[in-house]
């Protein structure tokens, strides 16, 4: 139905136009999925919105459906333009620990936003008769205690990651293993595909998920864009007010985490200089 003889198109003084959208979608975005399939941070979306179609439609894209050899690569949103819900869902949360020693869940900065008829400062305080909450009245100290905490959970996942663990993609047989078969990925008791358990992606998203909970910056622009959608919807708005410990209880923390680990996190980060230097001296 969409496939004329070059007569017709002649004949149809123009009533015939060709379907420029059929063509870059179907012989145009194939290919070039295909070469950019290797670069993680380029999604299918982006590709798609590039040549002037929908990125939505393209928001999960298997490549084996458009002759890719099977290779099950499925394209998904980068994560610079995810949301926070979903770019960190399968992050393992952070607990924090109060003077007299007990680990509450911290959710971010931006859980802290209250209305204005109630205080934000009870979500660092702790419900133990005595106790003076996380930071506590020597703030360096509740710095301390929470720096040591932070560093323990970054411990964990950087240690399960080093460790080098494969997984099967077979949801019965699931056999951990970190022996890689000679010639092939396959699994020993199921001879299905092994799979990375803690992948490089994978441990940046969590050391970024832990920045993000102190994130000074990142919490007003998430409250804006709230507010802007709540007065919208006519309800009230939400306020993010912290006392001075408090944002510098923060703002320490987002400098640990930065510093001590993200910026020494390759991942994200290509050295063009270095990249380029052994070919043009």
């Amino acid at each position: 139905q969409r496939s004329f003889h070059i007569d017709e198109v002649r004949k149809s003084a123009g009533e015939l136009k060709v379907d420029s959208k059929w063509y870059l979608s179907n012989q145009v975005f194939p290919p070039i999925a295909r070469l950019c399939a290797p670069i993680k941070e380029i999604a299918a979306a982006q590709i798609a919105e590039s040549l002037g179609l929908d990125g939505k439609k393209y928001l999960s894209y298997d490549r084996s459906n458009d002759g890719g050899g099977g290779d099950d690569v499925i394209f998904a949103t980068t994560a610079s333009i995810q949301d926070d819900a979903d770019r960190f869902k399968s992050c393992e949360s952070l607990k924090l620990p109060c003077k007299c020693g007990v680990h509450r869940k911290f959710d971010g900065i931006f859980d802290l936003c209250t209305s204005s008829s109630s205080s934000s400062s009870s979500s660092f305080s702790c419900p133990t008769s005595g106790c003076d909450g996380m930071i506590g009245k020597d703030r360096e100290e509740g710095t301390s205690r929470a720096m040591n905490a932070i560093a323990s959970a970054a411990r964990k996942h950087l240690l399960e990651y080093h460790e080098g663990w494969f997984q099967c993609k077979n949801p019965v047989c699931r056999r951990l293993t970190r022996t890689m078969p000679l010639g092939s990925a396959k699994c020993r008791a199921c001879h299905e595909g092994l799979e990375r358990k803690s992948t490089e992606a994978n441990l940046y998203t969590q050391l970024v998920y832990f920045q993000s909970l102190f994130d000074m910056e990142r919490a007003q622009k998430k409250l804006e864009a709230e507010n802007k959608e709540r007065k919208e919807k006519g309800k009230e708005e939400l306020k993010l007010d912290l006392k001075p410990d408090e944002v510098a209880f923060c703002n320490d923390l987002h400098r640990f985490v930065t510093d001590r680990y993200i910026n020494k996190n390759g991942f994200n980060y290509i050295n063009l200089g270095a990249l380029f230097t052994s070919i043009f001296g």
